[in-house]
């Protein structure tokens, strides 16, 4: 089961986050000059019947009266609401962030399920046996406990659900717009982004990208030779594993990172996108920034849009899933590399759907034998592609999960210097 935050939590939680102590803060200022405004005319009275009895006094004080009865009446008219509003909207973002934590946690926990799936045979001498038997009962063993965190997320996301509309009809004078946030679109024809003006030819240049959505993402991105005079070059996005995380050293320290750091070059722009942590990939604003970003690219460099490609390594055949079942007709070609079964159905909440939007680009994967935990469920994959209806190729290499990836390929007849190269050169129909 694919667990997802409701749009109208995110979007609260994107319009609120930072914002309530600038509201709490004017409500308590508001306050406070009130009140010392009232303090003020007492003060004043009091020292004006105490040094001056003259004609006019009744008419002063009458005044001050007037200030002190004008203040109490503001302060009447300040609605409990929005003190009430700003302490449940402080905790609906508590809600929201465990449940953040505990999708995150149900992601990995079904991560792992699929490096163990799939079930093995009971057969074979008794050591087989026991071998066999205890495999499948970790396999039972985390179904249960992802079912048991599932459970615990369908009820935490209702409390929170019930606690926004709560907030929303606490007192008519609140407004708290929350609204289904729209597909952003990429700039115009011939608008260049700003950082992406001026990127170094002939190497990689590190780029902090920050998407429409306010989501920010750390890329590197190479760009070949005479790339600004160039038109119609390819774009090829990649995705590393766990080892190319932000918190394992980054995205070049293993896959197309790591080879554009030892300097090979490529025939078309580069994008590798580094993970901050296990949440990045299935993150719908982190998906929606790195797209939005390659349609950025090829716009500033006129690039071809029907040959943007994507490849994921590990970790990352997770993030080109989702970014295949994310975005259908967008992609020319995917190749998946040392993992699989990568989590179809969560985009959509259909697996049948999650396969429909994969059908439309190709998908190649590639996985060494000796990698006891993931070529059963790579192989399964590619099964799965297939009985779906999916463009889909396997090829088998000697090796186990550190295989050296970047040696010629050879798909449908043709010979590529590597799969990126191979990427590069596919075209969407």
């Amino acid at each position: 089961m694919a667990v997802t935050i409701d749009n109208d939590l995110l979007t609260f939680e994107e319009k609120m986050s930072g914002g309530l102590d600038g509201v709490s803060s004017m409500i308590t200022t508001l306050t406070s000059k009130l009140d010392e405004a009232k303090s003020v005319s007492k003060t004043a009275v009091t020292e004006l019947n105490a040094v001056y009895t003259g004609e006019g006094l009744s008419t002063a004080i009458g005044s001050f009266a007037s200030i002190e009865a004008a203040v109490d009446g503001i302060k009447a008219s300040i609605p409990e609401g929005p003190e009430q509003a700003v302490s449940m909207a402080r905790d609906l973002l508590t809600k929201i962030k465990d449940l953040r934590d505990l999708k995150d946690k149900i992601d990995a926990l079904e991560k792992e399920l699929s490096e163990l799936e799939p079930t093995w045979a009971v057969e074979g001498d008794d050591d087989k046996k026991k071998a066999a038997r205890a495999h499948n009962q970790q396999i039972a063993n985390k179904k249960d406990e992802i079912e048991e965190e599932e459970e615990k997320f369908k009820t935490q996301h209702e409390e929170a659900k019930s606690k926004l509309s709560a907030i929303k009809a606490i007192n008519p004078t609140i407004d708290i717009q929350v609204k289904v946030q729209e597909a952003e679109t990429p700039v115009s024809e011939g608008e260049v982004v700003a950082s992406l003006q001026g990127l170094k030819e002939g190497t990689y240049n590190l780029v902090d990208y920050t998407g429409k959505n306010g989501r920010k993402i750390r890329t590197y991105i190479f760009v070949p030779e005479g790339a600004s005079t160039t038109t119609g070059l390819p774009v090829g996005l990649s995705m590393g594993g766990d080892g190319a995380k932000a918190t394992n050293g980054g995205a070049l320290t293993a896959g197309v990172g790591q080879q554009l750091r030892e300097g090979r070059k490529f025939s078309g722009i580069i994008v590798v996108l580094e993970a901050e942590d296990d949440s990045s990939y299935s993150d719908g604003r982190y998906l929606d920034t790195a797209k939005e970003l390659a349609d950025n690219v090829v716009t500033t460099y006129k690039a071809d849009p029907k040959r943007i490609s994507i490849n994921g390594y590990s970790y990352g055949v997770f993030g080109a899933t989702h970014m295949l079942e994310r975005f259908p007709n967008y992609f020319s070609q995917a190749v998946l590399l040392a993992d699989g079964n990568g989590a179809v159905g969560k985009e959509t909440g259909s697996k049948e759907q999650g396969y429909k939007n994969i059908a439309t680009t190709p998908v190649h994967i590639i996985c060494g034998t000796g990698d006891t935990s993931r070529y059963p469920s790579a192989r399964r994959y590619y099964e799965d592609l297939l009985k779906y209806g999916c463009q889909a190729t396997f090829e088998s290499r000697n090796g186990d999960h550190w295989i050296n990836t970047f040696y010629p390929i050879k798909v449908n007849g043709k010979e590529y210097a590597n799969y990126q190269e191979f990427c590069l050169a596919q075209s969407r129909a």
